[in-house]
């Protein structure tokens, strides 16, 4: 059986930066959880697509 794995992401927005969580959970087993700031900017958000794709979570429709 293949392992099943979700990730979830909470944002919270100030004008300077925004501070995400992302969650992942596996086979219904919450396994870790990271946060991060980034400025509130074009650079902040390639900042934090980039973050993501390091847990290898992408930035898409369903994602945002």
């Amino acid at each position: 059986m293949n392992a099943s794995s979700n990730f979830f992401i909470g944002i919270d927005v100030s004008k300077p930066f925004f501070d995400a969580s992302l969650m992942a959970v596996i086979d219904h087993q919450k396994q870790s959880i990271e946060t991060a700031r980034f400025d509130n900017t074009a650079d902040g958000l390639k900042a934090f697509a980039k973050w993501l794709k390091s847990f290898k979570v992408s930035m898409d429709q369903n994602t945002l």
